[in-house]
């Protein structure tokens, strides 16, 4: 039953921080066949920096994504997403009208009115705004596309989810926009990020790692979908949920019989909510179910507790953070084998 409510609330959670969302699967299948290539595959076998013109990002995809794009350049636009409140920031255009979060959006953009949450955005205000052009989440699209159907005004939805994610918003509204310097500034910064990443990261042992979220009641497992996972499988870990429970969801309960057969080298919890709470409660957990003690993970005390604005949020102003810092925590583990 408290798997069940922490999924419900996660759900809540993917609609308003729009950093993490449950991919039907549908979307999953698409994602699977679409791609002629992925960024693992973009990636020669010799390591092959990434750069512009080798940027990891599947062609195919980018084409199909901006022709979702209305023709004619528009200038009033309005987001229900806070990434996509972030790159429109670094890439110089102000919206005129931004999503209602918790998340602390720049400063810059304090005086444009509010339109909502990012499922259900206010009518109201969306229409005194004027403007001519939303951008919202591909997560969230079917529930968008119903609540603005009365509205004459263009749509357009892009992926947020995950690194992969951020990385094609980037290039989709830069290339839109025509703002190709601020965006190949962008880019250049998060390739030199993500090279460093997949260097250090394959300099380390092959580990096999389990990727939680929880509450201060419950957990649960997360697969590649999520920031954390996307930007891990850039590295040398496997993340049991993909390798072990061909997990398709990107939230599944806790099976603990499937943890204890794939034994995890590293455990990463991401805490929603207060975070010393979260790790009192995991502990608490492991001292209640011997079958965890039983795992290397704890018996190497490769346990990590990561920030949840860092890792578990596809936030541009994080992301220097969670691409350069999450060697640290692989080889703490490493260390502790």
């Amino acid at each position: 039953m408290r798997s069940y409510k922490l999924l419900a609330i996660f759900l809540v959670i993917s609609l308003v921080l729009l950093g993490c969302s449950e991919k039907n699967k549908e979307e999953l299948q698409s994602e699977e066949t679409a791609s002629t290539s992925s960024p693992e595959e973009n990636q020669t076998e010799e390591s092959e920096a990434l750069t512009l013109e080798n940027d990891g990002i599947n062609e195919e995809e980018f084409k199909e994504a901006l022709g979702t794009f209305p023709d004619e350049m528009k200038e009033k636009i309005i987001t229900s997403s806070v990434p996509i409140s972030e790159i429109l920031y670094e890439l110089d255009i102000t919206p005129v009208g931004i999503p209602t979060s918790p998340y602390e959006l720049p400063e810059k953009f304090n005086d444009i009115p509010e339109i909502g949450t990012s499922m259900t955005p206010d009518i109201e205000v969306i229409t005194s705004l004027d403007a001519d052009f939303f951008i919202g989440s591909a997560s969230v699209k079917e529930s968008l596309d119903e609540h603005l159907k009365n509205i004459a005004l263009d749509t357009s939805y892009l992926g947020t989810d995950n690194f992969d994610d951020i990385k094609m918003a980037i290039k989709v509204l830069g290339t839109y926009f025509d703002k190709k310097d601020n965006m190949n500034a962008m880019l250049e910064d998060i390739l030199l990020w993500e090279n460093t990443l997949i260097e250090e990261g394959a300099s380390l042992e092959k580990q096999k790692a389990l990727l939680l979220i929880g509450t201060s009641d419950s957990f649960m497992v997360m697969n590649n979908n999520t920031y954390l996972g996307s930007i891990l499988k850039r590295t040398n870990i496997e993340n049991v949920a993909e390798t072990e429970f061909k997990s398709e969801e990107t939230y599944a309960a806790i099976n603990m019989e499937n943890i204890i057969q794939a034994n995890p080298d590293v455990i990463f919890v991401l805490a929603y909510g207060d975070a010393e709470d979260i790790k009192k409660e995991f502990l608490n957990e492991i001292d209640k179910n011997e079958a965890w003690k039983s795992l290397v993970a704890y018996e190497n005390d490769a346990i990590q507790f990561l920030d949840y604005d860092v890792y578990g949020v596809s936030s541009i102003k994080n992301m220097e953070t969670a691409l350069t810092g999450i060697t640290e925590f692989l080889e703490v583990a490493e260390t502790n084998e």
